[in-house]
């Protein structure tokens, strides 16, 4: 900057001439002024440049969030509503051609995450609540609104966070706090609109399927668990299978299927019981040098039906 306006660069002018007061010739004087001039006008002009340059980008966001109330849920799968009061500031400058312009505008919104969690604006999204969009002339300055959103404790209770952000180029945390969301109150069945009785049922598993949590039908006088005891039941009732019955079951089903068990030698039928309604049988025979070996079981289906089946293997011919 000092070069601008240095003796040094200026024309060269005869010292004496100018200290003794003679005139100087008309070029030489309309040469010295304009140089002058310029160098003063660049000096100057550098200087308010330096001076009024625009600051670089100032747009910040403050905030608080503080939720007031959050109300009890009035049935088990109710609802509940928490209230919150928040505050936004935006630091900006919206009119353009102004020094520091930017794009003012965003909306706030409230994400919430349980209490042990950190905030962020990306993942499984909780309750919460979005704010309306400022455009870029009512982005400045602070808004205060009042916020609701809805709370589901019979999915979520105990200590939440509740996330402030402000969305604009990206999600920004301006502020965060923490609540707690009531437990959902125990179920409570209501009083039926029908009464039944146990004379209203023919069978004891059709007054069960109404024995509800409560007892509200008044079904189970001595409270084990049972819906009128004294009704019949509407299972058939099953027989119990003796050894002597798989024993003889298993030999007619051996000679009606195989014709080889029919006609051998050193038949054998020896059963076990595997409860009270199954047995299995290890059967063997001989016919025409070949022994045959293998099991049947015999199982009651109901009191007139039994279920029989059989594995049997025959040997290779004995020599």
């Amino acid at each position: 900057m000092r070069d601008l306006i240095s003796p040094t660069a200026l024309p060269r002018v005869s010292r004496r001439t100018v200290l003794a007061g003679r005139p100087m010739d008309s070029n030489g004087l309309a040469e010295l002024g304009f140089l002058t001039l310029l160098r003063i006008s660049t000096l100057g002009a550098l200087t308010l440049a330096l001076l009024v340059a625009p600051p670089a980008s100032a747009r910040t966001f403050t905030g608080t969030i503080t939720v007031n109330s959050v109300s009890a849920a009035s049935s088990t799968y109710a609802s509940v509503t928490a209230t919150a009061q928040v505050t936004i500031t935006q630091v900006c400058e919206p009119t353009y051609g102004n020094p520091g312009y930017e794009y003012c505008g965003y909306f706030p919104f409230v994400r919430t995450v349980p209490a042990s969690e950190a905030c962020s604006p990306t993942g499984n999204m909780g309750s919460g609540w979005v704010g309306p969009y400022y455009v870029p002339q009512d982005g400045p300055g602070t808004k205060a609104p009042t916020v609701t959103w809805m709370e589901f404790p019979s999915i979520a209770s105990g200590p939440k966070r509740a996330c402030l952000y402000v969305s604009t180029d990206s999600d920004i945390l301006v502020a965060e706090t923490t609540y707690t969301v009531p437990a959902a109150p125990p179920y409570t069945p209501s009083t039926p609109v029908v009464d039944f009785d146990c004379s209203d049922f023919v069978y004891q598993e059709s007054a069960q399927v109404y024995l509800l949590p409560g007892d509200p039908h008044r079904l189970d006088a001595d409270n084990d668990g049972v819906a009128c005891e004294e009704l019949p039941s509407s299972a058939p009732a099953v027989a119990t299978l003796s050894l002597t019955e798989a024993r003889s079951a298993a030999r007619r089903h051996l000679r009606n299927r195989y014709a080889s068990y029919r006609r051998g030698l050193g038949r054998r039928v020896v059963c076990s019981r595997s409860s009270l309604y199954a047995a299995r049988c290890s059967v063997r025979w001989r016919y025409r040098g070949r022994r045959y070996t293998g099991t049947v079981t015999v199982r009651v289906v109901d009191a007139d039906t039994l279920n029989i089946r059989s594995n049997v293997r025959r040997s290779s011919r004995s020599r």
